[in-house]
């Protein structure tokens, strides 16, 4: 009897640990998965930020070579309107 008690205790201390173990590796699993997934979340939200940014810089790019043409279609006409006023004088001088 006692030697059965034993060994029911060995068997219970067996299963204990067996049950300890498997939930330990379900922890762990679950872990893993949490920073797997929280790695994935910052990484979209990098790539988010980062075409955020590529966009805003391209827009930025496109404004400026806007600006410039506009300055520089500008600065043809007047040109034009100081050698329009140039060709006027000289042809009324002539005169």
């Amino acid at each position: 009897m006692n030697r059965y008690a034993e060994e029911e205790k060995v068997a219970q201390a067996s299963k204990a640990m067996a049950e300890t173990i498997a939930q330990r590796k379900r922890d762990l699993a679950e872990k893993k998965a949490k920073e797997e997934d929280e790695s994935m979340r910052k990484y979209a939200e990098e790539e988010a930020a980062s075409a955020s940014a590529s966009q805003a810089m391209a827009e930025r790019i496109a404004a400026r070579k806007r600006e410039m043409l506009e300055k520089k279609a500008l600065e043809e006409q007047q040109q034009m309107e100081r050698y329009a006023a140039e060709e006027a004088a000289s042809a009324q001088a002539t005169s």
